[in-house]
């Protein structure tokens, strides 16, 4: 026998929407009370902060990385007391007063001896994961027009990007292979069978490369 579908009522349909208003309404709050704590401590935070992602730990440098690429990205349609400002940008000026962007951009290349080290071992590969999270932070700071005229202004580009020796090899470019050609499937990417596990690592250090020059 055909059944009747259960359909809301009018005003359980308009409870329902009520519901879903209100959960938005308290989670903005929630971000609210949450950037405005994060601000009330920004000095101290963004010191912590920056030296984190400049130690030569590198879980704790990627770590770091990760909450300051959050902090450049997130709750940029928070509304503030300061006029045209969102959260991110606070965060970037901060970062530009004393240079700190240029910082992670030198300590991020200075990781290119550990990772041609690594890459050649085939060990280590925490260094690339290093990398990548500091480069996160570069990319994110590059979406304003301050951060990227901070990354131009400073050559970004020519003096280190195309510095770094871990690029320039082609012995990756090689390392293309199929299932029929290397039965072995140890060697292989995992998430990538017609991709080595060389190569996919190579692509890990070129794309936030490629994303930051684009």
């Amino acid at each position: 026998k055909f059944k009747i579908p259960n359909v809301l009522s009018d005003a359980d349909e308009s409870k329902a929407i009520n519901l879903n208003e209100k959960i938005a309404s308290e989670k903005d709050k929630l971000n609210v009370n949450n950037v405005a704590t994060l601000l009330a401590r920004k000095e101290e935070l963004l010191d912590v902060l920056f030296n984190d992602c400049v130690s030569k730990d590198a879980y704790l440098s990627s770590i770091s990385s990760l909450v300051v690429q959050d902090l450049l990205s997130s709750n940029d349609n928070v509304s503030l007391e300061e006029p045209n400002a969102t959260p991110p940008q606070i965060w970037l000026s901060m970062m530009l007063e004393k240079s700190r962007l240029l910082y992670i951009l030198k300590a991020t290349c200075d990781l290119d001896q550990h990772i041609q080290r690594a890459l050649q071992s085939q060990r280590h590969w925490y260094f690339l994961y290093q990398f990548e999270s500091m480069m996160d932070i570069l990319i994110s700071a590059a979406i304003y027009r301050q951060g990227t005229s901070e990354l131009i202004d400073n050559n970004c580009i020519s003096q280190y990007l195309s510095q770094l020796k871990c690029l320039t090899s082609r012995v990756f470019w090689t390392a293309y292979s199929s299932s029929q050609q290397n039965p072995n499937q140890s060697t292989l990417n995992p998430d990538n069978n017609s991709l080595s596990m060389e190569c996919s690592r190579y692509l890990q250090l070129l794309t936030p490369c490629l994303r930051l020059i684009n």
